[in-house]
């Protein structure tokens, strides 16, 4: 197979890990992340890999056989990009939107295999994507009309490509992104140890607050950047 760019040492490093050589795989997906500095893609992919091989037998992941009847919801929403544009902090925004829109309007949400499964206990329930739903983008007059409550979803399924964050969220929807964002229990375990520690070192039950804000080179870039009502 040529390995002329990044794309096709990904695509090769992907061959290599179906094939069961994982190794030799993630030697390629690194390859191809350093053509394209910054890709999303081989970024998550890459450590989905790695997450499997090394802490799936703690993490007991089920592969979702989408037995979610969506006869119990008013439409279906899936988000194909999800896990390839951005990295996790990114990706994370992208899914809040998606939720908390489909939260709103009780519709279904179906997304890949994103690296957010393996993290997240509420992500690891979410239905792999069955439908072939006609793509719309988040700047469409339509779903931003949704998005701000003056009118339906533009389809009663669709796919949704690009970030979107309501303007303003109630208290529940606060406790609802909360819940979302819960470590799946090994991460728990794992970082209750860490937090556990910060918290009590000096004997005083300390409050910790972290904030990741990077938004300067994708706004310079043209991409979509998260407004600040977001943090």
């Amino acid at each position: 197979m040529p390995e002329k760019n990044g794309a096709e040492l990904f695509v090769k490093g992907m061959v290599y890990i179906y094939l069961n050589n994982t190794e030799k795989g993630i030697d390629y997906l690194i390859k191809s992340e350093q053509e394209v500095p910054g890709a999303g893609w081989t970024f998550t992919l890459k450590n989905m890999t790695i997450f499997k091989r090394c802490y799936g037998e703690f993490l007991n992941i089920k592969k979702s056989n989408n037995e979610t009847k969506s006869i119990d919801f008013n439409g279906v929403i899936s988000m194909s990009n999800l896990g390839i544009e951005g990295r996790l902090g990114d990706q994370c925004f992208y899914y809040i939107g998606l939720k908390v829109y489909a939260y709103r309007n009780n519709y279904l949400v179906e997304t890949p295999d994103w690296i957010g499964r393996y993290i997240f206990k509420e992500s690891s329930h979410d239905p792999y994507i069955l439908g072939r739903y006609e793509t719309i983008e988040s700047t469409d007059s339509s779903f931003l009309d949704s998005l701000l409550g003056k009118g339906l979803p533009p389809k009663k399924a669709f796919n949704l490509k690009g970030g979107c964050y309501p303007s303003s969220i109630t208290q529940d929807e606060k406790k609802y992104i909360q819940r979302i964002f819960r470590p799946l229990p090994y991460w728990k375990e794992q970082t209750n140890k860490i937090i556990d520690k910060l918290k009590h070192s000096d004997n005083k039950n300390r409050t910790l607050v972290a904030l990741h804000i990077r938004r300067g080179n994708s706004k310079n870039s043209g991409r979509y950047v998260h407004s600040s009502t977001v943090y």
